[in-house]
């Protein structure tokens, strides 16, 4: 589950990035394509990942949160996206993504690391 949720943000972030880099439409299309591909990755990881890490009692509430985070996210890059956009130009505003998809790979690889490969829960 693990590689699965962080190389699906990676090959996202990735994707967004190159995104950022590319020199034509039908280039920034592929790579868009690709960071699709990543996030498709992600979506089902997410919820394997709470039922593996939550007790049956609370996965109602963990499942909710992580919907409810969905719907900010989107909420959040439909405010700052069109600004970051017309201020920064749109290289930036698809490098700020890749930036923020890039986080959660990195807490999550420096956690593992930190708790001698135990991953996220250092009790089991």
């Amino acid at each position: 589950m693990r590689p699965t949720l962080l190389g699906g943000l990676i090959v996202g972030a990735a994707g967004l990035a190159a995104g950022a880099l590319s020199p034509g439409f039908t280039t920034f299309l592929v790579c868009l394509f690709l960071a699709g591909t990543g996030w498709s990755v992600v979506n089902p990881a997410l919820g394997k990942a709470i039922m593996d890490l939550f007790p049956a009692p609370e996965r109602g509430m963990a499942m909710g949160i992580k919907q409810m985070g969905l719907t900010l996210g989107g909420i959040a890059s439909a405010l700052l996206l069109p600004y970051t956009w017309a201020v920064f130009a749109a290289l930036s505003a698809l490098a700020t993504i890749a930036t923020l998809l890039m986080g959660p790979a990195i807490d999550s690889e420096r956690r593992y690391t930190s708790t001698g490969g135990l991953g996220l829960r250092s009790d089991r």
